[in-house]
């Protein structure tokens, strides 16, 4: 089976790994393959190639090196990061994916034809049109830093979603580029899910 392979360096780490991929893996699906155990963090990075952020629609070419690019968490969870970092062991660094150890489960007939067009979850702004749009923040608290707007009718690729909080990359309209939005406050829906 071919394999993607992902590669970071920064200071004094370094290390390249190598994922099971198929002709259906998306940048997504390789994301949360590398953070399996803690899906929610595939929000935390990008991946790059040839110097540009490659969205997580795009389909995974094996012949190709994937930048790690770490954005990081912030607030609380910048401070579990750092605990968590803190206890690791010589190996948990020099093998920072274990799970990607284990060998694949055979997909099932439904699963496989249901991934055969792979498929980022995308949603439409439909908030805040008499205010220009709702408001994103910097992280999933709701206390986070206020990046702005994004715009009513801005259609957003889904990077990761925990309960009402969705984390975003901007597809089309104006606002900043990623940031974390609520689809419903109050009960009154800010975003549809329209992929």
């Amino acid at each position: 089976m071919p394999r993607a392979t992902v590669s970071f360096k920064h200071e004094e780490q370094e290390w390249n790994h190598e994922f099971e991929v198929d002709a259906a893996t998306t940048v997504l699906d390789l994301k949360r393959k590398m953070t399996s155990s803690a899906p929610e963090h595939a929000a935390w990075f990008e991946l790059c190639r040839d110097g540009s952020t490659v969205k997580n629609s795009d389909l995974v070419d094996p012949l190709a090196i994937y930048i790690f690019h770490y954005l990081g968490p912030s607030g609380s969870d910048q401070d579990n990061l750092e605990q968590h970092v803190a206890g690791l062991t010589a190996e948990d660094h020099d093998d920072p994916f274990p799970s990607a150890r284990e060998e694949p489960r055979p997909l099932s007939a439904p699963v496989a034809a249901a991934i055969a067009e792979p498929a980022v979850p995308r949603w439409r702004i439909t908030g805040g049109s008499d205010k220009g749009g709702i408001i994103v923040r910097q992280s999933e608290s709701l206390k986070s830093a206020d990046l702005g707007r994004v715009s009513t009718g801005a259609i957003v690729e889904e990077i990761a979603k925990v309960g009402d909080r969705l984390c975003y990359r901007l597809e089309e309209g104006t606002g900043p580029a990623k940031g974390w939005v609520s689809i419903r406050v109050s009960g009154k829906e800010l975003a549809e899910k329209i992929s």
